[in-house]
């Protein structure tokens, strides 16, 4: 999308401080904000408090645009640049994306082969070694751990929890287990302190 251009281009904006650094507001839409990198691209705009405090606004301090008289090559190629991505004049969304993307694919490809040689920037099979070697097949599928289905889970709901605590365990185990919880409390000793 290239709003950020037209934005940029189309707004008027102010000097700000946000915690304590330099950035711009748009006056009539302080929820749009640009820092002094995105505002550089157009216009001649100085780091920190140093300079211009608004721009496109009319005002004596006004900064100038990048293309403006005394700008350097670099301002007067981004201004350029920021116009064409907007669309132009009639900011035409259709023709700035298409500019835009036209620039932007050559810029992303040369950044990703930076500090690569071409020997390190071919697909895998454009080494011989590596498309002589067959694929390596998959491994055959496990056989499941169980041989039958699992048993049914059980009725739902299950039995409410006990109202009262269960009684402390003894210190040896029972001989069977009993067939129901019992309700009663059990009394132990003093020599069973569960020690």
């Amino acid at each position: 999308d290239n709003d950020f251009y037209s934005t940029i281009l189309d707004r008027s904006w102010s000097r700000v401080r946000f915690n304590n650094l330099p950035q711009w507001e748009d006056p009539q839409r302080s929820s749009i904000a640009m820092l002094n990198t995105d505002l550089t691209l157009a216009y001649q705009v100085r780091l920190n408090f140093e300079g211009c405090t608004s721009i496109n606004t009319g005002a004596t301090n006004d900064c100038l645009d990048n293309d403006a008289t005394g700008a350097q090559a670099d301002q007067i190629e981004s201004r350029r640049l920021m116009e064409e991505f907007a669309g132009g004049p009639t900011r035409n969304r259709t023709l700035g994306l298409s500019q835009w993307y036209t620039a932007f694919v050559p810029a992303f490809l040369r950044m990703g082969e930076m500090g690569y040689t071409a020997a390190e920037l071919v697909e895998p099979c454009d080494l011989p070694a590596r498309c002589d070697e067959p694929e390596p097949t998959a491994r055959p599928t496990p056989e499941p751990i169980t041989k039958s289905p699992t048993s049914r889970p059980s009725e739902s709901p299950s039995r409410s929890p006990t109202l009262r605590p269960t009684a402390r365990p003894s210190n040896s185990p029972s001989t069977s287990p009993s067939p129901e919880p019992s309700n009663a409390p059990v009394q132990l000793g003093d020599d069973d302190d569960g020690d």
